[in-house]
Parts: C-alpha cells; sequence; structure tokens
C-alpha cells in the first residue's frame, strides 16, 4: 500500500500537564507533543515546538500576544485549558484564522480538560457565541 494514502493526523502540542486520559483521547486523534510538567513553557520553548503543529492545548500561562500570534504559522486552534480566554488576544487570532475554542462552564475538570483535547483535534459540534458573532471572532463554545 501506498505511504501517501494513510490519513494524516494533526500535530497538536499540549503546553503542561493536563489528564492522562484527555492525553490518551488526543493520541487517538492525533500526533501530540507533550510537555508532561506542571511548569508550563517558556516563550522560548513554546516558539520551537509549535513549529510544525496545527492545534495546541494551552493553559492561562501561555500568554498568544497579537505578535506571538504572527508568528504561529499553520495554527488553527488555540484550545485553553481555563475557565475564559484572557491570556488570547482573541481579535488577533480571528485576525489570522486560529480558532479560540473553550468550555463555558465548569462542568467538571475531568469533562473540561476532554472537551479541550477533543476540540484541539477535531473541533467537533462547534458553535460561536453570541458575543463572538457581534464582534466577529472565532471565540466559541463547545456543546457537552
Amino acid at each position: 500500500m501506498c505511504d501517501n494514502l494513510r490519513s494524516m493526523k494533526p500535530a497538536v502540542l499540549v503546553t503542561k500537564r493536563i489528564f492522562p486520559e484527555a492525553i490518551a483521547f488526543l493520541k487517538e486523534h492525533a500526533d501530540v507533543d507533550y510537555a508532561e510538567s506542571d511548569d508550563g513553557m517558556r516563550a522560548e520553548e513554546l516558539a520551537v515546538r509549535i513549529r510544525g503543529k496545527q492545534a495546541v492545548v494551552s493553559q492561562l500561562m501561555d500568554k498568544f500576544t497579537p505578535e506571538v500570534l504572527a508568528t504561529l504559522d499553520g495554527i488553527k486552534v488555540i484550545a485553553n485549558v481555563a475557565v475564559g480566554y484572557d491570556n488570547i488576544d482573541v481579535p488577533a487570532a480571528t485576525r489570522h484564522g486560529i480558532l479560540t475554542p473553550y468550555t463555558s462552564f465548569m462542568a467538571d475538570e475531568g469533562t473540561n480538560l476532554h472537551d479541550m483535547a477533543a476540540n484541539a483535534a477535531t473541533a467537533p459540534d462547534a458553535i460561536p457565541t453570541p458575543d463572538g458573532l457581534r464582534r466577529r471572532v472565532h471565540s466559541i463554545v463547545i456543546q457537552a
């Protein structure tokens, strides 16, 4: 069989330790570069490891400023494991065509981490938030 007929999985960077179940799920659907640490990544490490990825599962300490977002060639999704997205300049991400999904409620931590991992790999069942529609930005709510 010809190698180029195999479906390619998206490449995903996970910037800090999350639940093992979320990583296992992600690995079923994506090629995962996982920083299995509670320390997170310094900006320099993030810049190197993000190359060639299509998605990032980030946390609140990962800052995505307009300057950083301008360097993220190929990134389609920044899935933030946090309540909110204060660390991401959503209008700048939108200008670069990068989706910024989040879970708008805290059912429980495991559910939300699972949503982030699943969304980073596939972005299923996503709908624009009313605020996102008004501001024409790509903030979305994941329907659980």
